[in-house]
């Protein structure tokens, strides 16, 4: 099987939507994939109204808080702003919107496998691929799971107070400690549901 698990679209840095993306996996001829977004918190959606040009340079997406698109009250936790816009938790665009994504991608690529994953900023070290498959297949799915691990684990996400009103507790631990807790939670809660693999090798301080 040939697959990527490591992909990114106009959610965080990428240049292309996630419906491109996903197109041009197809088209490869990819078995399946995930996308895996940074974490953190970021500016713009994956949105693309035009899928038949192919690539583009991401001039479709748009802002979370353009309130003539998005309603006011749209995001969630602590305020927190980069280029003059107020930035969506990634927790919340892994929770509401790209695994909505993601689902609507599933209809269309009936045989391929569409997971949603992430990129998470390691305390104490690099990043690394995670995915939470919990939750995520079945009658009523959801990323719940995943972005409960984004919250409360990932280096970058500085909200204190979007995941409290879900039961969801921030770590207290910094640095490498923290890493170790997040790894060992996903080992007792998700046995065999996931995975957590170091990207970026060539970076020193794996």
């Amino acid at each position: 099987m040939c697959g990527d698990m490591h992909q990114h679209t106009t959610y965080t840095d990428g240049d292309n939507p996630i419906r491109t993306v996903n197109s041009m996996n197809h088209r490869f001829g990819l078995d399946g994939w995930a996308n895996a977004e940074h974490c953190g918190g970021w500016i713009k959606d994956g949105y693309d109204p035009i899928l038949s040009h192919g690539f583009d340079t991401g001039q479709y997406a748009r802002f979370w808080d353009d309130r003539r698109i998005f309603p006011p009250g749209n995001i969630l936790g602590d305020v927190s702003r980069s280029y003059g816009h107020r930035k969506m938790w990634r927790w919340q665009s892994l929770r509401d919107h790209s695994f909505a994504d993601t689902l609507a991608a599933r209809s269309v690529y009936k045989k391929r496998a569409l997971i949603q994953g992430l990129e998470w900023h390691v305390p104490g070290r690099d990043d690394a691929s995670v995915a939470v498959l919990t939750g995520q297949f079945g009658a009523s799915p959801s990323a719940r799971a995943l972005a409960a691990f984004e919250y409360m684990f990932d280096d970058s996400d500085r909200d204190q107070t979007g995941g409290r009103f879900q039961g969801w507790t921030k770590s207290r631990l910094t640095g490498y400690a923290k890493a170790i807790e997040a790894a060992r939670r996903l080992q007792s809660n998700h046995p065999g549901a996931g995975w957590l693999i170091p990207v970026h090798p060539e970076r020193a301080n794996l």
